[in-house]
């Protein structure tokens, strides 16, 4: 399956970048979170990763090229159809186990330690004290 990888929006207020030059060619192979392309834009140079993994098939522009915002930058083609093959096997395993059922085990119930209780002190005749406080 194809993946089209776009330019996204890396900025705020950013529309578009130059291609300062691609990390990869077409062949090559990639994984998920490699850089591929290193951008510009009116604020600093950055590499973007790979959305996914796969074969880089096309390489639309070239280093110097201005690419607004959700244009293409790579396409890719991905292995989608393998990674789904393998996880459902896997899904069939996980189905076929029965849960634990824990709701019969035995719960054991601490208490937390008790504080001595200490008698309150004798009432103490009412003094008016003033407090020295700025406002808020």
């Amino acid at each position: 399956m194809k993946h089209a990888f776009k330019l996204p929006d890396v900025g705020e207020g950013i529309a578009e970048a130059e291609i300062v030059e691609y990390l990869v060619k077409a062949g090559d192979q990639v994984k998920a979170d490699q850089p591929v392309v290193r951008i510009e834009t009116d604020k600093a140079v950055v590499e973007l990763p790979s959305p996914v993994s796969g074969v880089v098939v096309e390489i639309p522009h070239k280093p110097g090229d201005s690419v607004r915002v959700g244009e293409t930058l790579l396409v890719i083609e991905t292995e989608a159809a393998e990674a789904a093959a393998a996880v459902e096997p896997a899904k069939a395993v996980e189905k076929e186990a029965p849960p634990e059922d824990r709701s019969r085990a035995p719960v054991k119930i601490e208490e937390p330690p008790r504080k001595a209780e200490v008698p309150a002190p004798a009432a103490a005749p009412a003094e008016r004290v003033q407090v020295q406080a700025t406002p808020h």
